[in-house]
């Protein structure tokens, strides 16, 4: 029974839209893998694990590493319907922001979950074959890294296979956080000139970033989050410089590119493989950044149904699609409400023989208990994984998984995490390194430790379960090791 793992762990709840990736996705994978992949989604106290078969979703993984080496086409078509099916959520969102909600029906309500929710399930389709070859053992990644091994064997260079890694996956493309980014240094530019201007600017820059952080259940970010972030700017920059810069790297990003690719004699053919990585790195940020607006959006149309039904955001969010009708029939109300509650506590969500089925409580412990690998570790005190960013660092353990963590996080700790998210950034700001259990170059981690120019180093599988809060480790992301000293 034992064959189900958790390929991702999620800080945030929202069954009444996630609840698709176990019911429905699998069946529209069906174009894309030869086997019916199956997934379980337990949720304990706002923490979601998508558990998924192990040798199917390597399988699954495999094939589309296959079908990349095989036609480049094949990610270039997957990254042009990822965009053209995320621009569609993100059009049908624009209008739900400028709908009076007060003024239309129940009925209405209901078909904007039902139209939001076919948008969104057409739109993970597209996006999830690249992410499933990552987080089934990083394959992508350690094809590349093979391939730059063989390359480096050839040539005398000072340069760490980690640094080649970098130059070929970093794109000047990062998605609307580095807009946001621009945004706000060109703001604070205003604000030594005309204070007015800049009141008006930030004002406007709300309206264009509120969603960047929200992942499943925000919160919103408001003046004061973007006005903070402006004054460390301030204090820290001269803007026009650091402004400057941004552009300077994005041009210097393709001239290392090409000069990489003719010190290490790359073929047309391995050009083309390493850009299909870039495509797919395209593919996860276009996805995120337009699934983060799309919920942060859809809590408009939560809140109206928690105005008229008097259940909670936190009960709404976990309803099962089929059963957002009950919220407004009288009788069904309080049977609801308790199962709702359960819910919350803990849940195990599948499906068997076509019929969708909830645990929760003490049935969903055991049922999660018999479906996932078991898994036993000794006193491990080196650990391996994948570079994602290339430098060295030590320092104390900080295991931060959920924003709640974030306290314990100090300037110069080593982040470990499961899988990094949006929301502990800050906490990554801080860090020395930063080590993961799950992800591969398309990773978040790996993102934003390229980003921020931390030593990053991702897949290990094993960091969160043999290191806690305190362990003394040395991290070398030039090889992908994580020693722990204390």
């Amino acid at each position: 029974m034992h064959t189900y793992f958790p390929a991702n762990e999620e800080d945030g709840v929202n069954l009444l839209f996630l609840a698709q990736f176990v019911d429905v996705w699998p069946i529209k994978a069906n174009k894309f893998f030869k086997n019916k992949i199956n997934i379980i989604l337990s949720v304990e106290k706002g923490h979601m694990k998508w558990c998924p078969q192990r040798d199917i979703y390597t399988k699954a993984g495999n094939e589309v590493l296959n079908n990349i080496l095989k036609d480049i086409q094949y990610v270039r078509e997957l990254k042009r319907k990822t965009k053209d099916e995320s621009d569609k959520l993100i059009i049908f969102c624009k209008k739900i922001q400028k709908l009076n909600l007060s003024e239309i029906k129940n009925k209405d309500l209901i078909d904007l979950i039902q139209t939001y929710n076919k948008l969104y399930i057409n739109m993970i389709s597209y996006g999830l074959p690249t992410t499933i070859m990552e987080a089934s053992n990083d394959l992508l990644t350690n094809y590349l890294t093979s391939l730059l091994k063989k390359k480096l064997v050839k040539i005398k260079t000072r340069k760490f296979l980690a640094d080649y890694f970098q130059i070929f996956i970093n794109d000047s493309y990062q998605g609307e956080a580095k807009n946001e980014k621009i945004d706000l240094l060109k703001i604070t530019i205003h604000v030594k000139n005309d204070k007015i201007l800049a009141q008006s600017l930030i004002k406007k820059h709300v309206q264009k970033y509120f969603w960047l952080n929200y992942a499943y259940e925000g919160p919103i970010l408001d003046e004061r989050y973007f006005i903070k972030n402006l004054k460390e700017i301030l204090s820290r920059n001269d803007p026009k410089k650091s402004l400057q810069n941004l552009i300077k790297e994005e041009l210097q990003i393709k001239r290392n590119r090409k000069q990489a690719e003719i010190k290490l004699k790359l073929t047309n053919k391995e050009k083309q493989i390493f850009a299909a990585a870039r495509d797919c790195i395209f593919i996860k940020i276009y996805r995120k950044d337009a699934l983060t607006y799309s919920l942060a959006v859809m809590e408009k149309v939560l809140k109206e149904i928690r105005k008229r039904t008097r259940f909670s955001l936190k009960q709404i969010r976990h309803c099962l699609p089929k059963e957002i009708k009950l919220l407004f029939i009288k009788n069904k109300k309080q049977d609801l409400k308790k199962e709702l509650n359960k819910r919350i506590n803990y849940l195990a969500y599948h499906v068997k023989n076509k019929k969708s089925i909830v645990l929760t409580g003490g049935k969903a412990r055991q049922f999660m208990d018999k479906m996932l690998i078991k898994e036993i570790y000794g006193d491990i005190k080196i650990i391996k994984g994948t570079v994602a960013s290339p430098g060295t660092g030590n320092g104390m353990v900080r295991i931060i998984n959920v924003t709640k963590d974030m306290v314990k996080m100090k300037k110069g700790d080593i982040l470990v995490s499961i899988a990094t998210i949006p929301e502990i950034v800050p906490a990554m700001k801080k860090a020395s390194a930063i080590v993961t259990n799950i992800g591969g170059i398309t990773s978040h981690a790996a993102i934003v430790s390229r980003e921020l120019k931390i030593p990053c180093v991702i897949g290990t599988k094993i960091a969160t379960k043999v290191l806690k809060d305190g362990d003394l480790v040395e991290v070398d992301a030039n090889k992908g090791v994580v020693k722990k000293i204390i």
